[in-house]
């Protein structure tokens, strides 16, 4: 299996005799990258629980160094970790290969599988440890976690050559696109209809996928946050909804689109069935605006059903709007009524030789 993109990905199956078929359904972004991946059958022999038991399920957590954080990182702050004595989950970490160019079709030898008993936990990556924890707590069945991942790693090492050979004449598509879609928002139709951008060279996923929002788990001094327990139970839901067939609402308010209404901008949003909330019941924040010169100031934000309407008196034909665009977006409070935190996003897209002359930094959450 290879998978293309620089993000946590979960892959998520039922273990059925001894043999398995893997297929990708569950992902978080990290910041706003895309995610295309091929997929084949892998099939080996698998023993995540002892003898005997019948179901089991196997993920495969891919990404950095978020996914390789070890679990003594976590002591402190869980230290019933060091009582662990699970022997219903598992965890193997696929060894490193530092092979530029060259696909491997074999893993190097010398690892072996992890069970969470106090004797061996400490072998944990944490996310992988709270994620299978939690999936066994919720389920019964026991959890195994392959750990494909790269600490620091680029994109483009994420990327078979091919398509990197391809990036040339993909750039030349979108801006073609964008020029595009700055004149169709000209005419008060909005920004992010895509349609001109022809992206079929691209392999995206088939299978269904899963946007969790974690921005409430992060540290403003730590790009390596130690909140992996309600990181875990966050992926979980993706799991439970697309895996375990629950009906839950499982993702947070995704924006679709926007329009321009004079002085204005409405909001529309996926994921926001039965509407909108903030998630401490105060007013909305974070949300900024921009005019023709791209330059933004914080906004008046009122959630009116399931859009948010968007203005501020300081912009008087508004062109573009940002939400939780920022590092570390902790007061941000967008919700839907499941209580799910709405993902960061922009409506504008302005050419990144701009992005100079664009005001990005403008101050803390409002």
């Amino acid at each position: 299996m290879r998978i293309d993109a620089p993000c946590i990905f979960i892959i998520f199956v039922t273990y059925e005799k001894d043999h398995i078929a893997i297929q990708p359904v569950s992902c978080t972004f990290q910041h706003r990258s895309g995610i295309h991946a091929k997929t084949a059958s892998v099939h080996f022999r698998l023993h995540v629980a002892p003898a005997g038991h019948g179901e089991q399920n196997l993920g495969l957590l891919s990404g950095q160094s978020n996914q390789e954080t070890p679990i003594e990182r976590l002591l402190d702050k869980y230290p019933e970790i060091n009582l662990s004595n699970n022997h219903m989950v598992r965890m193997y970490k696929v060894p490193t290969q530092n092979t530029p160019g060259e696909v491997k079709e074999d893993i190097p030898g010398g690892e072996r599988w992890h069970s969470a008993i106090a004797s061996d936990v400490l072998n944990w990556k944490a996310l992988a440890y709270w994620f299978t924890v939690l999936a066994y707590e919720h389920t019964g069945i026991p959890q195994g976690m392959l750990i494909s991942s790269l600490g620091g790693s680029a994109i483009e090492q994420w990327i078979p050559e091919d398509r990197l050979l391809r990036f040339d004449d993909q750039a030349e598509l979108k801006r073609r696109a964008d020029a595009a879609v700055a004149e169709r928002s000209d005419k008060g139709q909005g920004l992010w209809m895509r349609e001109d951008f022809d992206d079929s060279s691209w392999e995206s996923i088939n299978n269904p996928t899963y946007l969790a929002t974690s921005y409430h788990t992060g540290e403003w001094n730590d790009i390596h946050p130690l909140n992996k327990k309600d990181l875990a139970a966050t992926l979980l839901l993706g799991a439970r909804k697309l895996c375990y067939g629950e009906k839950m609402d499982a993702m947070g308010p995704v924006y679709r689109e926007m329009k321009i209404d004079g002085d204005r901008i409405i909001l529309y949003f996926d994921e926001a069935r039965g509407g909108l909330k903030t998630s401490d019941g105060g007013k909305l924040k974070h949300f900024a605006i921009a005019g023709e010169d791209g330059k933004f100031v914080w906004a008046d934000a009122v959630i009116k059903g399931s859009t948010v309407i968007v203005s501020s008196p300081e912009i008087k034909h508004p062109k573009a709007v940002r939400y939780a665009w920022a590092n570390n977006p902790e007061d941000a409070n967008l919700c839907n009524k499941a209580g799910l935190l709405a993902s960061p996003f922009r409506t504008d897209n302005y050419p990144k030789a701009n992005e100079k002359n664009i005001t990005t930094d403008f101050g803390t959450g409002a």
